[in-house]
């Protein structure tokens, strides 16, 4: 028998004897855009979205016996499907949480959806990605240079002066990119240096801001570092809390932490660890974290209890961790 005529075979037979899907509709996020999912009277679910003008579709298609997972394929007509390596999806839902995982063969979480309210991608990436910088920064600390920031509820505060500020974006996708505006009789040297556009590149301390000249009509991600070049490290001002302690509240499913180095990216999958007091059998890990006031740790790692969304997000950087 023809393999691919096998194949429908099956994904037919999948879809009548697991007909009971859960994923009924709504908007599900992908980390860049929304797609819609409709039900189908077959069990199947479609899920559906137009990125720049092309249309992007596949189903999920109930497996029998197995509450609450799909086979997942595309449409032959779908312009684009990232989800080749994709083997198998499970539907997931506890305490307000309702996601989409996506598993690889070797069971690598490759990506994870979220069911959300929201049907604005670009108000969405905005809004995470903002989250990850949220916190109070200083560098040159007790001296004449020093610089204090505070970059909270889209508020970005330098040495006591509020700067407003714009998330570059580009087809609704984040650029890493933001511009700072200049306000009137503001004489402080220290404050007008961070007014232009930068590019904000995270780090395990902080992140850093590179100046860039974007009076050129090339798209952001072709902007190159401007001279003369500042560039800030700003340090995360710990407190009472870990830097990636939004990790522990928020689905990393933006993956903007991909951008990190793998270094950066191991610290902060044991910070969520380390939120909830986990003792550490890696010297370097047990030693950095006991010098955080933040960091108690438990009596038992045996009593410590993660979330499900704390539980994907250290699956989702195991993935990036083992892909660089």
């Amino acid at each position: 028998m023809n393999k691919s005529v096998l194949t429908t075979i099956l994904l037919c037979l999948c879809a009548v004897l697991g007909a009971q899907a859960q994923v009924d509709g709504g908007n599900w996020y992908d980390g860049e855009i929304v797609y819609s999912a409709s039900q189908q009277a077959d069990g199947k679910v479609r899920m559906h979205a137009m990125d720049e003008g092309e249309e992007l579709e596949f189903w999920l298609i109930p497996i029998a016996d197995k509450k609450d997972t799909y086979l997942i394929t595309r449409d032959p007509n779908s312009q684009d499907y990232e989800y080749h390596d994709v083997v198998k999806v499970r539907h997931l839902k506890e305490k307000g949480l309702d996601v989409l995982c996506f598993y690889t063969k070797k069971n690598g979480l490759k990506t994870v959806m979220s069911n959300e309210k929201e049907w604005d991608a670009e108000k969405i990436n905005k809004a995470k990605w903002l989250t990850q910088f949220y916190g109070d920064y200083v560098t040159e600390e007790e001296s004449e240079f020093e610089k204090r920031l505070s970059w909270k509820s889209s508020k970005l505060t330098v040495n006591g002066t509020e700067l407003p500020y714009d998330v570059i974006t580009f087809n609704g996708r984040i650029t890493d990119f933001i511009r700072i505006y200049d306000v009137e009789d503001t004489k402080n040297e220290l404050v007008n240096e961070f007014v232009g556009t930068w590019k904000v590149i995270p780090n395990r301390e902080g992140f850093e801001l590179i100046s860039v000249n974007d009076e050129s009509d090339n798209m952001p991600y072709l902007w190159e570092p401007d001279g003369p070049k500042y560039q800030f490290s700003l340090p995360y001002n710990y407190k009472s809390k870990g830097r990636f302690d939004f990790a522990n509240h928020m689905l990393l499913n933006d993956k903007q932490f991909a951008k990190m180095d793998k270094k950066t990216l191991r610290f902060m999958r044991n910070e969520i660890l380390a939120y909830h007091g986990y003792r550490f059998q890696s010297k370097d890990l047990q030693d950095f974290f006991d010098e955080e006031p933040w960091y108690h740790p438990a009596s038992s790692n045996d009593q410590i209890e993660l979330s499900l969304l704390e539980q994907l997000n250290i699956e989702l950087i195991k993935y990036v961790e083992n892909s660089k």
